[in-house]
């Protein structure tokens, strides 16, 4: 879609910066306090992705597996939409279980934790650290 949005992997321009972002995401807070104006008025990437071809806004930030998977594979959004290769930001998200739920299956707990760190120790998973030039 035209216009004058940008994102080079260290520089966002937004347009009278304002941002579509997916409502309760995160990165809403993280635009505010670099001054953007977040537009917190989608509920799905799909929903932000339509916002985009409807030239109300030239730039949206969305979780990103849903909205790669639909700039890919929908034909309302090929050739449409254009993905930057870098992602705007990796969000450390903290798994907590309560006490209680704990306390009744401490083995699936465990075996949750343990699954998510083997998977950051995984290539694939350093890879994609790599690429998108974070660190652990």
């Amino acid at each position: 879609v035209g216009g004058q949005a940008s994102w080079n992997g260290s520089e966002l321009v937004a347009p009278g910066g304002a941002v579509a972002v997916q409502s309760g995401y995160v990165i809403g807070e993280l635009l505010r306090k670099r001054g953007f104006r977040p537009r917190e008025l989608v509920k799905s990437a799909d929903d932000g992705l339509r916002l985009l071809l409807s030239g109300m806004y030239d730039i949206a930030i969305l979780q990103g597996k849903e909205a790669s998977y639909l700039v890919r594979t929908d034909a309302r959004f090929q050739h449409r939409v254009l993905q930057a290769p870098l992602p705007y930001a990796a969000i450390d998200c903290h798994l907590a279980f309560g006490r209680a739920a704990y306390a009744r299956d401490p083995r699936r707990a465990e075996a949750i934790w343990q699954s998510i760190a083997a998977e950051r120790r995984s290539p694939a998973y350093r890879q994609l650290l790599g690429d998108a030039g974070a660190s652990e």
